[in-house]
């Protein structure tokens, strides 16, 4: 499954055992790049669904009575 269509959390979850991989050593070179390159698109997945919730959060708040009123994150 393409990493654009799972949840937060399984994505997270993909990374946690993509790093595990990695940290466990022994794999041949070829095999450490692409757990490399796979951890690198699963943690830029991450970074932008996190991007997107502040980014609905802050906007929540823009229009919200809270929005002048409270400091920021």
């Amino acid at each position: 499954m393409n990493a654009e269509e799972l949840s937060f959390e399984e994505v997270f979850r993909g990374l946690h055992e993509t790093i595990a991989h990695l940290e466990q050593g022994g794999l041949p070179l070829q095999e450490a790049i692409e757990h490399f390159e796979r951890g690198m698109q699963l943690a830029n997945r991450c970074a932008a669904i996190l991007d997107g919730a502040e980014l609905q959060v802050t906007r929540l708040l823009e229009t919200s009575h809270l929005g002048g009123d409270e400091p920021a994150f």
